[in-house]
């Protein structure tokens, strides 16, 4: 559920498709710790905090998502990733939508590629607890605290 916002942006989604993400030939700029909480009963949500790591320095981030189907569960997750394409730390805020269809979910343990309109690139592993974390075709809110 930590990336299932039903929100797509068109702008993000044309620019995935002219600007294809292949991040072995990609350099991160920073990286990233986060711990979120959901909950689902058909229509859930899910909410968390991290810390991007750029240029040296740490910055707190939130994040809040929301999503529908059919599911019932309650769960936590912590997870890390890189941050690619971040040339301005103002740019990293936004709605990560789904830029990548590798998406691995098992035992637990999911992996995402999420971008915003800024071309920000997130690569994400999570590891939960409990049921109904979704690494689906979503994404996620995230704002500086």
């Amino acid at each position: 559920m930590l990336f299932s916002l039903l929100c797509f942006s068109s702008s993000s989604l044309a620019q995935q498709q002219e600007d294809p993400i292949d991040l072995a030939k990609e350099t991160p700029d920073g990286s990233l710790t986060f711990s979120a909480e959901s909950v689902q009963l058909i229509i859930g949500g899910s909410r968390g905090e991290g810390v991007l790591t750029y240029q040296g320095k740490d910055y707190p981030f939130k994040f809040k998502g929301v999503s529908a189907g059919a599911a019932l569960g309650l769960a936590k997750s912590v997870g890390s990733g890189n941050v690619y394409r971040l040339k301005n730390i103002e740019d990293f805020p936004g709605v990560f939508t789904n830029a990548s269809t590798g998406i691995t979910v098992g035992a637990g343990v999911g992996t995402a590629v999420l971008q915003n309109n800024n071309g920000v690139v997130l690569h994400v592993k999570q590891k939960s607890e409990g049921g109904s974390i979704n690494l689906s075709a979503g994404g996620v809110d995230v704002s500086f605290e």
